[in-house]
């Protein structure tokens, strides 16, 4: 934000995920401070590796798995009560690699591992 003190002011989160509905967002525009939509997602951080690639990096393994969760709620009955990380190994045959961006890019989104999350939750 600029033109409440001489210098500029980041304002708290990178993110803020939802405009529609938002308190935080309201506020934001009542003061006419500018934000700026992102293509989501746009970067992928591996804690696990230290490692962060922006979306123009995105690799076949990526695309892979952003098709897998487009399709998600395609999948049959019998496999509805499977986890995630289950149901990426058995339909697609996911790799490490491909679980490690599915946590990344979907679970850490709903606030746990892909262990333990299902369809309904996608839904």
């Amino acid at each position: 934000a600029s033109g409440l003190v001489p210098w500029p002011i980041q304002l708290g989160p990178e993110f803020i995920h939802g405009k529609e509905n938002s308190v935080l967002m309201r506020l934001i525009d009542g003061w006419g401070w500018g934000t700026r939509e992102l293509e989501w997602p746009d970067k992928y951080y591996f804690a696990d590796s230290k490692t962060a690639c922006g979306s123009e990096d995105e690799t076949r393994e990526i695309e892979e798995v952003h098709a897998f969760f487009e399709d998600i709620l395609e999948v049959e009955d019998a496999d509805a009560g499977a986890d995630l990380r289950e149901l990426m190994v058995r339909k697609i045959g996911a790799n490490e690699r491909q679980i490690e961006i599915a946590e990344v890019c979907y679970a850490n989104d709903f606030g746990t591992s892909l262990s333990k999350m299902g369809v309904a939750e996608m839904k």
